[in-house]
Order: C-alpha cells, then sequence, then structure tokens
C-alpha cells in the first residue's frame, strides 16, 4: 500500500496485468455495485481479460505492445442471455475497447510526457491507392 500508494479496495479491484500476467499494464474493475450487476461481470471476467491481453499485446499502433496505461472499468452492460455472453463475442470487443480506449487517451492527454520525446507521423495515399488497403 504504502510502495504504491494503492488503498486496499484499488489493490482488491485489479483484475489482470498485461499484455502477460507480468505486464506493464494494469486492468482495474471499478465500477460500482449499486450500477453493475457484479455478477453477471464476473460471468464475463476471463473473456474480458483475454481480449485486454492481446490488445495489450498487438496494440493499435503498428501492432506494437502498449506500455505503462491503466486501463478501468467503469461501467458494464452485459446481457442476460449466456448465448450473447460468449467468448466469441466478448473478447474481440474487449480488444477494440483497449484500441479505442488508448487512442481516445492518448489523443485527450495530448500524448506528451515531459521526459518522452513527441514523435509525429504523418502519411500520405493517393486516392485511388485507399480503396485497396
Amino acid at each position: 500500500q504504502t510502495k504504491y500508494d494503492w488503498d486496499l479496495l484499488a489493490a482488491r479491484s485489479i483484475w489482470a496485468f498485461g499484455p502477460d500476467a507480468t505486464g506493464p499494464n494494469i486492468l482495474v474493475d471499478d465500477t460500482l455495485p449499486s450500477e453493475v450487476d457484479k455478477a453477471l461481470l464476473g460471468s464475463v471476467k476471463d473473456s474480458i481479460v483475454q481480449g485486454f491481453q492481446w490488445g495489450t499485446r498487438e496494440g493499435p499502433l503498428c501492432d506494437e505492445l502498449i506500455r505503462n496505461v491503466k486501463f478501468k472499468i467503469l461501467d458494464a452492460v452485459v446481457a442476460q442471455e449466456p448465448l450473447h455472453r460468449g467468448g466469441g463475442q466478448i473478447i474481440p470487443t474487449a480488444r477494440r475497447v483497449v484500441y479505442s480506449a488508448f487512442l481516445m487517451g492518448a489523443r485527450d492527454s495530448g500524448c506528451t510526457h515531459p521526459r518522452l520525446p513527441s514523435v509525429h507521423h504523418q502519411s500520405f495515399y493517393p486516392s485511388h491507392r485507399l480503396f485497396w488497403l
């Protein structure tokens, strides 16, 4: 608690590290029991963790690893029917959520850090080539 400045409740809500079991990213369940059905969320936890680890292993930018990012689950709506909450639906969705959260967070924060160099990349493609991508 004192070494990492995390309280006991926050430490208990850690779901996973990624991309491997000891990776530099963290997935935290920050949902409120009054707003989310924790039993339903728990039933898809393994699938969400798999999607999280897949998304952090092959990130949205050139399939590079995502590093040093904390992902919080703030809200979740999970289908009541088991047919609609299988791994085939949850894992790719969790991966896309990791991608969009990473990209939106980078956009909102300006992606600048005082100790890290800033890199800007711009590409131009001929319009007739875009339809073949």
